[in-house]
């Protein structure tokens, strides 16, 4: 196996990160949970990042995808609630690959892109304590494994657009 792509101070792992077409998600290991949906927003050039009030991170939005819930359905609520910013449109980028402590699971996480219309005010709420339009420079209390994922859409960017 490939050594991890990035890990964060407790020891999580981003094993891979892979773009591709949302009916990938139906052909994925049975055996291996996908919980998740995340959200990178863009607006200007920035990425929206939330500071996970519990973890105290900056963190893309995204959360846990309920029961019936569809991962892309899952990453416009939970990007609502937890940044107050209009309910965007989201596009399928990829796949995320995590291994999480301190039990060693692997988890998948489906990541959807969306073009922000703008920036509403924030309130601060039971998850998230603040929001922040992120340029990719290194800031403190980063996510390893998001910022991660963030630059590698970035650096993919780059190669298409030939710069």
């Amino acid at each position: 196996m490939n050594p991890p792509i990035a890990v964060d101070v407790d020891g999580n792992e981003l094993l891979e990160f892979r773009t591709g077409h949302e009916r990938d998600l139906e052909r994925l290991d049975p055996d291996v949970p996908l919980p998740l949906s995340l959200v990178v927003g863009r607006h200007q050039g920035s990425t929206l990042l939330v500071l996970n009030r519990r973890r105290g991170r900056w963190e893309l939005p995204g959360g846990m995808i309920d029961r019936g819930e569809t991962p892309g359905a899952a990453a416009v609520r939970e990007f609502v609630e937890e940044t107050g910013q209009a309910a965007p449109d989201v596009a399928y980028i990829g796949l995320a690959v995590f291994r999480l402590k301190p039990d060693n699971r692997v988890e998948y996480a489906a990541v959807y892109g969306a073009v922000l219309g703008g920036r509403t005010p924030f309130e601060p709420n039971d998850e998230v304590e603040a929001i922040r339009w992120w340029d990719g420079a290194d800031i403190p209390n980063l996510s390893a494994l998001d910022a991660e994922i963030c630059r590698s859409l970035q650096r993919r960017h780059r190669s298409r657009c030939g710069e």
